[in-house]
């Protein structure tokens, strides 16, 4: 069996491969930290696990946490292959992992997050609008115009068609995708501005 997770946003959501056999099983509101290992646990009750996958963002800073470190502590006691993808990068792979330069773009509260994909790697950039793009190559799984490509599909069920097929390899380290720094990175830096003051 093959299981796959995203709890970045209000709502989470479980979708697993036994075979032949696919389902999914929704998480309702923001209590992953509570209803995230009880679901898991009758989920797996008894099955044979083959690996596990885990959307790492972007999203609510506290869901990719609890996401990242509930695959982590299956691998460690189960020794199991566990994958790590972002939101960016599953929309690239549902678009058919389409030509360089690229662009998948998010709509947030505070505008547009952007994963650029160039010849020379990858990066994100956060932006008011999208002006500073036309002409480009645009993707998104949202409604964000004629300018973009809206990709349509299911993002986990790609997910498992990427595990079983092979097309990504486990990860070694999950790392995060949180396109801004943590709030309590911030206010280290401020901290250790306000210290350096006073000295």
């Amino acid at each position: 069996m093959i299981v796959v997770l995203d709890v970045t946003g209000n709502r989470g959501e479980i979708v697993w491969r036994d075979g032949s056999t696919q389902e999914a099983c929704v998480l309702e509101g923001r209590k992953h930290a509570e209803t995230l290992a009880p679901a898991l646990a009758s989920l797996i009750d008894g099955r044979h696990l083959e690996a596990l996958g885990v959307v790492t963002g972007p999203g609510s800073f506290t869901g990719i946490r609890i996401g990242i470190a509930t695959f982590l502590g299956f691998r460690a006691a189960l020794n199991i292959p566990v994958y790590g993808i972002s939101t960016f990068d599953l929309i690239w792979h549902q678009a058919g992992c389409p030509k360089l330069p690229c662009h998948v773009i998010l709509e947030q509260s505070r505008g547009f997050v952007v994963q650029s994909y160039t010849s020379t790697g990858v990066r994100q950039s956060m932006i008011n609008s999208l002006e500073g793009f036309a002409g480009q190559a645009l993707y998104s799984d949202q409604a964000l115009g004629p300018e973009v490509n809206q990709v349509g599909g299911l993002r986990l069920p790609t997910f498992l068609d990427l595990i079983a097929d092979a097309a990504i390899s486990p990860s070694a380290e999950l790392e995060p995708c949180y396109v801004r720094p943590p709030d309590a990175i911030r206010g280290r830096n401020l901290l250790d501005e306000l210290l350096a003051k006073s000295r």
